[in-house]
């Protein structure tokens, strides 16, 4: 009885582990084949067209272009082409009638007058149509639905630090993009490494044209005074910045202004 039990535990145990097997071959089958549609379904997103100009007006919502041919436009191609059929047979008997005008014209002057007739001869007759050459239009690239949504990402974020002067705190940076608007450290990165920056660059940039507005306004404050305002945290730091960018020190940025006031004035 024994042996009868222990056999028939192995089976058993045999057939679950075989079904558990196929069980998980039948969850990587579907993981894979999940995948595989995922892709192509990003795949047609990318090939449907999306209105670009959109993105640099006000933001409007992209248009999804119809893929089926419009039947105006055949209709407009098959006038244009009778249209053109029409314009030859005219321009052609015209020319006709035009060359025998000439000759009825030109045997007269030539019996009248020798030099009328060179003259005549001289001038080129040119019957043939001018062709004009076939004019291409530039092709536009076609933004992604993903690149939209990113230039638009970047928009809010370049936006809001500089409207709410974010760059004025000390320390801003990375850290605080990803808290204040809910996106990775690695997007975040990305998103200005795509457009030829980075975020401390571009908050950097911010402070030094703060900077420059607050020597403006106010002629005789402090130097330290003025970088500690526009978020430094060292003074050695700003002048390095402001030097590195502008191509001289903030206190000769400081005197070609007042020398340019006074010969204004």
């Amino acid at each position: 009885m024994t042996d009868y039990t222990t056999e028939l535990l192995h089976i058993s145990s045999y057939v679950i582990g075989i079904l558990a097997g196929a069980l998980l071959l039948a969850i990587a089958l579907l993981f894979y084949y999940r995948r595989k549609l995922n892709k192509m379904c990003m795949m047609e997103d990318d090939f449907q067209p999306s209105d670009s100009e959109n993105l640099f007006g006000k933001y409007a919502t992209p248009i999804k272009e119809s893929c089926t041919p419009d039947r105006n436009d055949s209709d407009n191609e098959d006038s244009d082409e009778d249209v053109s059929e029409e314009q030859e047979k005219e321009l052609a008997s015209a020319e006709t009638e035009n060359a025998s005008f000439e000759t009825e014209v030109a045997e007269p002057e030539a019996e009248a007058a020798e030099p009328d007739a060179k003259d005549v001869e001289e001038k080129p007759q040119d019957k043939s149509p001018k062709e004009e050459a076939p004019t291409t239009k530039p092709r536009v690239k076609r933004m992604t639905k993903a690149e939209i949504a990113e230039e638009r990402l970047y928009k809010n974020i370049t936006s809001t630090i500089v409207k709410e002067q974010l760059y004025l705190k000390p320390g801003f940076g990375r850290s605080d993009i990803v808290e204040r608007f809910g996106i990775s450290a690695h997007r975040a990165g990305m998103i200005f490494s795509k457009r030829q920056t980075s975020i401390p660059e571009f908050v950097r940039n911010c402070r030094l044209e703060h900077a420059c507005q607050q020597m403006k306004d106010e002629p005789l404050a402090n130097l330290s005074d003025i970088a500690t305002a526009s978020g430094f945290s060292f003074v050695s730091s700003f002048m390095r910045d402001f030097k590195d960018r502008y191509g001289m020190t903030p206190a000769r940025f400081r005197e070609t202004l007042q020398s340019n006031e006074s010969e204004t004035e």
